[in-house]
């Protein structure tokens, strides 16, 4: 048997032990953290995303301009939250 075999061996024996014993890590949402605020994060997300996607200054400047002052005030509260 070669090192990397057992290696192998002791790997695999360690990592099935320790999944039988602790299982497998869980993700847990946090308290604070609504879906609501989720939803506000990837929307807030998406759109930074576009502005950084326009190719030059003068499209940046007409995609900003096209944002009504209900979507800024909603993007200000998704900054505040």
């Amino acid at each position: 048997m070669d090192i990397d075999t057992q290696w192998q061996q002791i790997k695999e024996m360690w990592t099935s032990t320790c999944s039988e014993v602790l299982g497998k890590k869980k993700y847990r949402q946090k308290d604070w953290i609504s879906a609501d605020i989720l939803n506000k994060v990837q929307v807030r997300k998406e759109k930074k995303g576009a502005i950084k996607n326009g190719r030059t200054r003068a499209a940046r400047r007409v995609h900003r301009g096209k944002q009504s002052s209900q979507e800024q005030r909603k993007n200000r509260q998704g900054k505040l939250h």
